[in-house]
């Protein structure tokens, strides 16, 4: 009978769940005959208000309250607010919420969980801490640079963290060192890839000689992406720009109605399944700075200039990322162009940000978890 490895996450923003799916890709590649693996999205196995409800509050709160999110983040992070009050009303929602889950847990019964979302991984902590899940090993994927109190639970056996700074912090947050492994944040394996920047421009239908700036949304197309567009058609360095509007319709109809009069110098696009072709051909990306996005632009060595990123979790990123070297942070349109404008003008400027990148980038993450998940089966 096959091993089991269960890999979890929850959909509340797609960063979670590219994480989970990039990991199973990687078991598929290693091609085990003797290991099962299954990607499930815990909300499937949560009451129909836990499962509208939860990425419904998510996205509600960063896109018209970002600042409220961020001080929500941060309290629930303060150790002694979370663990004599944050903590109970956690486990109250999750345990109203999420007996599907459990049910589920306890008839598959995996000996392995990979946890790319803390949602799950707090549920199963508390099974084993009532004697269920007894066998079963629990390893939690920390998909930001920075981890939260969400993330931490004794009854996990194992973290996978982006850098040797997560790591640090986990340790304040009393984790112990033997837990930690420092792999990245698991992507797709095809960011890793090199491709040839005249080919793919050419069936993007772009200039590959031009200066292109890749503008990025996240999944749900969150962010002054409208202003950004509007204030870079006025800066003549931005020769090229490719606008990724994620699942945001109104947000890509806003945009094409810019493209009337840019011609062809902006680009807009909807979610697209081809990223690591439109990192391939830009030479900055302007984002927020989601893990997944910031890991997937390093591993395309892609400078970053991060602007509007939310209050809590992706301030923290941009705060690691800005410290190491591999980006510039813009807090207005106008800086943002600024920036812009001194990287094109100065190449040194641009191969200084992509020599910092090399040095902290980790594009073979998902396989380094993959790999250390089997070592824990064949222990």
């Amino acid at each position: 009978m096959p091993r089991k490895i269960l890999i979890a996450y929850a959909n509340a923003g797609a960063g979670h769940k590219k994480a989970a799916f990039a990991i199973e890709s990687a078991f598929r590649e290693i091609n085990r005959s003797d290991i099962e693996t299954k990607v499930i999205d815990t909300l499937d196995y949560s009451t129909p208000f836990s499962k509208t409800g939860y990425p419904a509050f998510y996205l509600y709160m960063v896109n018209k309250m970002p600042y409220l999110w961020g001080l929500f983040y941060y309290l629930l992070d303060t150790r002694i607010f979370y663990r004599c009050i944050a903590s109970y009303g956690r486990r109250l929602h999750n345990s109203l919420g999420f007996h599907g889950l459990v049910k589920f847990l306890k008839e598959y019964n995996p000996d392995i969980v990979i946890n790319a979302h803390f949602l799950g991984s707090e549920v199963m902590a508390n099974m084993k801490k009532k004697g269920m899940l007894k066998n079963t090993k629990l390893v939690s994927v920390v998909t930001d640079y920075m981890p939260h109190s969400f993330w931490v639970d004794k009854l996990i056996d194992y973290y996978c963290v982006a850098q040797e700074d997560t790591k640090k912090n986990l340790m304040t947050r009393g984790v112990p060192e033997e837990k930690i492994r420092v792999f990245g944040i698991p992507i797709d394996r095809v960011f890793g890839i090199k491709k040839d920047r005249k080919e793919l421009s050419a069936k993007i239908g772009i200039d590959p000689k031009k200066n292109t700036v890749l503008i990025g949304s996240g999944g749900f197309g969150v962010g002054p992406i409208k202003e950004l567009v509007e204030g870079l058609m006025t800066a003549e360095e931005a020769q090229q720009i490719l606008v990724i509007c994620g699942n945001n319709q109104k947000l890509y109809n806003d945009i094409m109605g810019l493209t009337k009069n840019a011609g062809s110098r902006v680009k807009a696009y909807p979610y697209v399944e081809n990223m690591d072709e439109m990192m391939s051909v830009a030479d900055v990306m302007v984002t927020k700075s989601g893990g997944l996005t910031s890991s997937e632009a390093m591993a395309k060595d892609l400078p970053m200039i991060i602007t509007s990123a939310i209050p809590g979790q992706e301030a923290r990123n941009s705060d690691y990322l800005v410290k190491s070297g591999a980006a510039v942070k813009a807090y207005t349109v106008e800086k943002a162009k600024e920036v812009i404008g001194e990287l094109f003008k100065s190449k040194e400027k641009l191969e200084l940000l992509k020599s910092r990148i090399g040095e902290i980038k980790k594009p073979n993450a998902a396989s380094d978890i993959a790999n250390f998940t089997i070592s824990l089966l064949e222990k």
